[in-house]
């Protein structure tokens, strides 16, 4: 069974940690990863063997940065401190994730934008629910301001629809209570169901269709012989005489 840094994956391996310094923000990400390798090995590493794993896998010009810390080369040192020292290397690696600033902008950028189907809705509901459970975490809105969030950030045209379908789904909701983030999702998705996309959608034509001609068929023409006449006037006289 192997012991020590010969149970971590390889450098080039799929499963292997990675660290990108032209982008601090993943030096989170690469010490949460590091870590939970850390914790799936059978026979635990050394302070100083985590030390030395934490340097196998990012660039070689990084590698010799971080071997140069005086917490790596302090064999008295642990790991947490370590690692707390290289995350100070990196201004930014540490921001969060998104702000309320960012919140507002991505809520003004969608407004001015049509949302005319069910895929567009859904990519802005993804991006903002995103932001904002990242900012209820952390205790800057709650449930009712991330609904009002995504309520606005609907184009105005769409949101009149959508207070329409409240008023029919919600019949009978209190006027004083604000609508949930789950109402106003699902009325914009019934008012986008099945609405077809725009590379879809076929040109109406403003031409009316000719109405086929109707021809006028010639009524037939009766010939009325003179011996035939005769014959009828002659019949009459001989009933006249009869009766009288």
């Amino acid at each position: 069974m192997p012991t020590g840094l010969a149970q971590l994956p390889a450098r080039s391996d799929r499963s292997a940690p990675v660290f990108d310094p032209d982008k601090p923000r993943t030096l989170r990400r690469y010490f949460t990863d590091l870590d939970r390798l850390f914790n799936a090995l059978e026979n635990p590493l050394s302070e100083k063997e985590k030390k030395q794993a934490a340097c196998d896998y990012p660039p070689i010009e990084v590698a010799d940065i971080w071997e140069q810390q005086p917490e790596y080369q302090d064999d008295s040192k642990p790991y947490e401190v370590f690692k707390t020292a290289i995350i100070n290397l990196y201004p930014g690696s540490d921001e969060r994730r998104w702000t309320m600033a960012d919140l507002q902008k991505l809520v003004e950028e969608r407004r001015q934008k049509e949302i005319e189907t069910l895929a567009e809705y859904a990519a802005y509901y993804r991006e903002l629910v995103a932001a904002a459970n990242y900012l209820k975490n952390d205790g800057w809105i709650g449930d009712a301001e991330i609904a009002r969030y995504l309520y606005q950030g609907l184009p105005e045209g769409l949101r009149a629809r959508v207070d329409q379908r409240l008023q029919i789904a919600c019949s009978d909701h209190p006027l004083n209570k604000p609508y949930t983030l789950k109402q106003y999702d699902d009325s914009v998705r019934y008012l986008l169901n099945g609405a077809p996309s725009r590379s879809s959608a076929l040109p109406v034509s403003s031409t009316p269709s000719a109405t086929p001609a109707i021809t006028a068929q010639p009524l037939p023409t009766i010939t009325i012989k003179p011996e035939g006449v005769n014959a009828f006037a002659e019949a009459i006289a001989t009933a006249v005489k009869a009766v009288i």
